[in-house]
């Protein structure tokens, strides 16, 4: 691919440049921090200088995306995700399965299984400790009497 010589480099970006729905994703997270309460489509598109229709329809996108949570009809319901939300939406937009249930309990034992073949010492009432295999090694290991 080569580069026309006549044709300008695309400007950088810029601040001013971002889009309207991260702009009023950015407000919606100052304000809620601010408020406790999520702001108005009003007070949205007076932040962002646009009209209530386009504040709307950014907020409907934020809503779409999982990135704010909000209920239809409901004044200042607007709210940003909380950042365990946001990590759960990230991983299941990588294609991770995500659930909100914990990890499945671990089963508590009775007794610690020893691995095939190893000694266990076990204490006997008088203090002393006693040696023993355990599994199939532990005949074929007894001492000869004889």
């Amino acid at each position: 691919m080569s580069v026309d010589p006549r044709r300008p480099a695309a400007p950088p970006l810029s601040p001013t440049m971002a889009s309207r729905k991260l702009q009023a994703l950015a407000f919606i997270e100052i304000y809620y921090a601010r408020h406790g309460v999520g702001p108005s489509t009003r007070e949205i598109s007076a932040a962002l200088n646009c009209s209530t229709g386009r504040a709307i329809d950014a907020v409907k996108k934020l809503h779409r995306e999982g990135r704010i949570a909000r209920t239809p009809g409901v004044p200042r319901s607007i709210r940003p995700i909380s950042a365990e939300e946001e990590a759960m939406r990230r991983l299941a937009s990588a294609g991770y399965v995500v659930t909100k249930a914990g990890l499945p309990g671990v089963p508590v034992l009775d007794h610690i299984p020893t691995p095939h073949g190893q000694e266990k010492i076990e204490s006997t009432a008088a203090g002393a400790a006693r040696h023993h295999r355990r599994g199939p090694q532990a005949e074929n290991s007894a001492p000869a009497s004889g």
